[in-house]
């Protein structure tokens, strides 16, 4: 079976990441990221997760929660997006469901779904 050389295709990749403190967090911050990381990527129906793939814009959601350093970084993309032009409007998608989230909070069946799944980690 031939695999295509990743010089015959191009793809583009678009990731944002945040650093969530510059000091060491409480227990009780650190267990509110954890469950917004769920929230937001954690399932196939979660807000971010759900943008990209409804939207059809690339091969594979790009989700990392860096939790071991005193800095923690949640950074969530897409990769094999196919022209320059996809990558702004995922950029635009996780961007507007995030200040959705903002603007309007979480769905409580959600909350709760993801507080089940943090319970049993």
């Amino acid at each position: 079976i031939g695999y295509p050389s990743w010089q015959d295709s191009i793809d583009y990749r678009s990731v944002m990441a945040w650093v969530l403190n510059d000091q060491p967090m409480d227990l009780r911050t650190e267990v509110a990221w954890h469950l917004i990381y769920e929230l937001l990527v954690g399932s196939p129906t979660a807000p971010v997760t759900k943008a990209i793939v409804d939207l059809n814009l690339g091969d594979d959601l790009i989700t990392f929660f860096e939790h071991s350093l005193q800095q923690w970084v949640i950074a969530v993309g897409v990769s094999g997006v196919s022209t320059q032009e996809k990558v702004e409007i995922a950029r635009k998608a996780i961007v507007g469901k995030l200040q959705n989230i903002v603007n309007n909070g979480f769905d409580e069946i959600a909350v709760t779904a993801a507080l089940n799944k943090l319970e049993f980690k």
